[in-house]
């Protein structure tokens, strides 16, 4: 389902980090998003899918109802 407004945006896909770290290799890549609060009452979910000729991958963001004051 795509929801009439959007809460989550994609700001850019990383092909090659520019300063690799010990930790990170150069030829890892990323998908940087950005999420809006979540002011709904009701918990909230997203799958992002990543694919790249024959291999893919997901993740799941859930994001909790905010408490009312």
């Amino acid at each position: 389902l795509t929801p009439k407004e959007s809460w989550i945006e994609i700001v850019r896909v990383i092909n090659e980090y520019d300063n690799p770290t010990r930790a990170l290799r150069v030829w890892k890549s990323a998908v940087v998003v950005r999420i809006k609060a979540n002011d709904t009452g009701r918990e909230r979910k997203a799958v992002i899918t990543a694919r790249s000729f024959t291999k893919s991958d997901q993740v799941t963001l859930i994001q909790s109802a905010q408490a009312e004051n």
